[in-house]
């Protein structure tokens, strides 16, 4: 599919950079759309704000620069303070957890004003953008992109919240203290009614149907992402302890961390039944401290991060993600498939994927179908191994991304209202 206009111009603006394309999760899903849409004749170019103080490299930057027109990026400095400025902004802070009404406090960004200015002068001698991208969880990437004074600000903005945060918080509030509830409550309705207020003044995505449905609100579409590729094609086999299982992540991130506890406390005794010799491998950057606490417990192996997952996603007998809570699309889970892995999930692990159970997909609710599944996986998973990577290349390619991207950028552009 061919842009409207073969120069059609495309600002985008997230809180990381896309590269490395694994970087995380955001520039899994964005460095090959965009490679996409660059090779469609759309001319892309991208604005950073380094809301996380990330370090990046000359290097890194410099390849981003080589598929996009331009790479601007905003560091936000901590401006020194007195005790008692420090104390009057805290108490600002803490003021919007308790209001009913305004943006959610989890979403409080002090630094929003400097932003906002930096992008306007940034755009200021640009011609105007045909769309306006903002990316990240929560909307303000696009808020900030519809409080652009009106000769900077692009036709059309679009939000891709990517993870509903209105889902996340719903799934995460079991592990609130019981006294915070009221503070909960507010927080969700308040989350709840942001993200449909972006949802009211621009077209808006979402990973899976699940988080679009759960936030609601108009103007929804749904864009899943793609497998990352890069770096399987220079894998190679690991002579890992077999049988084995094996789940793969960022191990600082908390529904993986939840999920990897869950598994080494309560699945893996029952998985151990039937298989006695069995060998866990977790395998990700950043393992948290609740994780590295199993690190001389016998048959489990934390890695840490790795020169090239693919070596152990390649490498691996099977995979088991028991997911508890979080939202989206889980791209661990597709890598393992594309591998020709068999994987063994939770429904929310598989929610925004649709695999089929029984087919492309194991997917249990007990700890006794984890238990029955892994044993079949490892001894008899030869067919659900061929079908999930199969599954995967027709529905989970960059080309199936940009195309479900570039139908959204090919309705006739028009002037949101701020």
């Amino acid at each position: 599919m061919q842009p409207q206009n073969t120069q059609a111009s495309i600002i985008i603006v997230a809180d990381t950079l896309f590269f490395p394309p694994r970087r995380n999760g955001f520039s899994v899903r964005y460095y090959p759309l965009i490679l996409e849409l660059t090779k469609s004749g759309y001319l892309v170019d991208i604005i950073v704000v380094n809301k996380y103080r990330e370090t990046y490299s000359r290097l890194d930057i410099n390849k981003l620069k080589i598929i996009c027109n331009k790479v601007d990026i905003i560091y936000l400095q901590k401006p020194p303070q007195s005790p008692i400025r420090k104390f009057i902004r805290r108490a600002i802070n803490i003021r919007h957890m308790f209001l009913p009404f305004g943006i959610p406090y989890q979403l409080v960004n002090n630094n929003r004003d400097y932003i906002q200015d930096c992008i306007n002068t940034l755009l200021k001698k640009r011609k105007t953008y045909d769309f306006g991208v903002g990316v990240g969880v929560g909307g303000c990437n696009a808020d900030i992109l519809l409080s652009l004074r009106e000769e900077t600000r692009p036709v059309s903005i679009i939000c891709d919240f990517v993870d509903s945060a209105y889902l996340l918080r719903m799934r995460s509030q079991d592990s609130h203290m019981p006294f915070l509830k009221p503070i909960t409550y507010i927080e969700n309705m308040k989350t709840k009614r942001w993200e449909q207020s972006i949802c009211d003044r621009c077209k808006c995505i979402y990973i899976s149907d699940e988080d679009a449905k759960t936030a609601g609100g108009k103007n929804v579409h749904v864009i899943p992402n793609c497998v990352a590729e890069d770096g399987i094609a220079e894998a190679s086999i690991i002579n890992l302890e077999s049988p084995n299982i094996a789940f793969l992540g960022n191990m600082s991130y908390p529904p993986n961390i939840t999920a990897c506890i869950y598994l080494i406390s309560t699945l893996l005794p029952a998985i151990q039944n039937n298989i006695p010799t069995i060998h866990l491998y977790i395998v990700g950057r950043l393992p948290s401290n609740e994780i590295l606490r199993y690190s001389h417990v016998p048959n489990i192996h934390i890695t840490g991060e790795v020169a090239n997952i693919w070596d152990y996603i390649c490498s691996a007998d099977a995979f088991v993600f028991p997911m508890l809570t979080g939202a989206g699309l889980q791209d661990k889970v597709l890598e393992a498939m594309y591998a020709g892995k068999p994987v063994i999930t939770s429904p929310i692990g598989n929610e925004g994927i649709g695999a089929r159970h029984g087919r492309d997909i194991y997917i249990a609710n007990t700890v006794d179908e984890y238990a029955h599944f892994v044993d079949e996986a490892i001894y008899d998973g030869d067919r659900i191994s061929d079908n999930a990577r199969t599954f995967v290349q027709l529905h989970y390619t960059s080309r199936n991304l940009a195309s479900n991207f570039e139908k959204l950028l090919c309705d006739r552009p028009c002037r949101d209202k701020a």
